[in-house]
Protein backbone atom coordinates (compact mmCIF):
# COMPACT_ATOMS: atom_id res chain seq x y z
CA UNK A 1 0.00 0.00 0.00
CA UNK A 2 0.78 3.55 -0.22
CA UNK A 3 1.34 6.07 1.85
CA UNK A 4 -1.87 8.16 0.52
CA UNK A 5 -4.00 5.40 0.43
CA UNK A 6 -3.30 4.45 4.31
CA UNK A 7 -3.82 7.83 5.11
CA UNK A 8 -7.43 7.96 3.64
CA UNK A 9 -8.11 4.46 4.63
CA UNK A 10 -8.08 5.33 8.21
CA UNK A 11 -11.89 5.15 10.29
CA UNK A 12 -12.99 8.82 10.74
CA UNK A 13 -13.79 9.89 14.25
CA UNK A 14 -16.84 9.64 16.36
CA UNK A 15 -19.01 12.26 15.98
CA UNK A 16 -21.03 13.90 18.72
CA UNK A 17 -25.05 14.10 17.87
CA UNK A 18 -26.66 16.09 20.45
CA UNK A 19 -30.34 14.93 19.17
CA UNK A 20 -29.42 11.73 20.57
CA UNK A 21 -27.34 11.88 23.86
CA UNK A 22 -27.96 8.54 26.01
CA UNK A 23 -27.62 5.58 24.90
CA UNK A 24 -30.29 2.70 23.95
CA UNK A 25 -30.50 1.44 27.53
CA UNK A 26 -31.10 4.69 28.58
CA UNK A 27 -33.43 5.42 25.89
CA UNK A 28 -35.77 2.42 27.48
CA UNK A 29 -35.33 3.06 30.59
CA UNK A 30 -36.39 6.72 30.39
CA UNK A 31 -39.68 5.48 28.49
CA UNK A 32 -40.22 3.13 31.39
CA UNK A 33 -39.73 6.29 34.06
CA UNK A 34 -41.77 9.07 31.64
CA UNK A 35 -44.68 6.40 31.33
CA UNK A 36 -44.57 6.01 27.73
CA UNK A 37 -45.06 2.07 26.99
CA UNK A 38 -43.54 0.51 24.40
CA UNK A 39 -46.08 -2.80 24.62
CA UNK A 40 -49.20 -2.72 26.61
CA UNK A 41 -51.34 -5.91 27.37
CA UNK A 42 -55.22 -5.21 27.60
CA UNK A 43 -57.71 -7.38 29.23
CA UNK A 44 -60.10 -7.85 32.22
CA UNK A 45 -59.03 -6.76 35.80
CA UNK A 46 -58.04 -10.02 38.19
CA UNK A 47 -59.52 -9.77 41.60
CA UNK A 48 -58.78 -11.97 44.03
CA UNK A 49 -60.33 -12.86 46.88
CA UNK A 50 -59.08 -14.34 50.30
CA UNK A 51 -62.42 -14.93 52.11
CA UNK A 52 -63.90 -16.27 48.57
CA UNK A 53 -61.33 -18.79 48.15
CA UNK A 54 -61.15 -20.26 51.88
CA UNK A 55 -64.97 -20.48 51.96
CA UNK A 56 -65.12 -22.32 48.77
CA UNK A 57 -62.33 -24.90 49.58
CA UNK A 58 -64.04 -25.46 52.68
CA UNK A 59 -67.05 -26.49 50.69
CA UNK A 60 -65.12 -29.28 48.53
Amino acid sequence: MCPHSCILNLPKPREHHPEREVGPGAILAGTIIQGMRLAEAKGADMIFNDDQDTSEQGKK
